[in-house]
């Protein structure tokens, strides 16, 4: 079973029969309830990150990053993955160096 997170938390699928499915943003769709692996609490309870301390902005961004233009999602990863910027035009950017670099660069445009 693969691991993933919700702000750096981990989390895994319950009721997996469950219709209402949510859909990723590369288009995937998950059906069932998630829930923290560790306190079984439902995801959509906030927490913050776990290597800054910080919570998500009021429209959900990652603090870490910012709110970046043209930008669909963004994680900097919290300390247990790698961060990532999926922007508007499809374009996959992963690993401290490429986000870090795009993120210099949108602050000059």
């Amino acid at each position: 079973m693969m691991t993933c997170y919700s702000f750096g938390y981990p989390y895994e699928c319950v009721n997996p029969m469950n219709v209402n499915g949510v859909t990723n943003i590369i288009g995937i769709t998950h059906i069932g309830k998630y829930v923290y692996t560790d306190t079984r609490e439902d995801i959509s309870i906030k927490r913050p990150c776990p290597k800054c301390g910080k919570y998500p902005t009021e429209e959900g961004h990652d603090p870490c990053i910012v709110t970046l233009p043209n930008v669909i999602a963004a994680c900097c990863g919290h300390g247990v993955e790698e961060p990532y910027i999926y922007t508007e035009d499809h374009q996959y950017i992963e690993g401290k160096e490429d986000v870090m670099r795009y993120i210099k660069r949108s602050k000059y445009v």
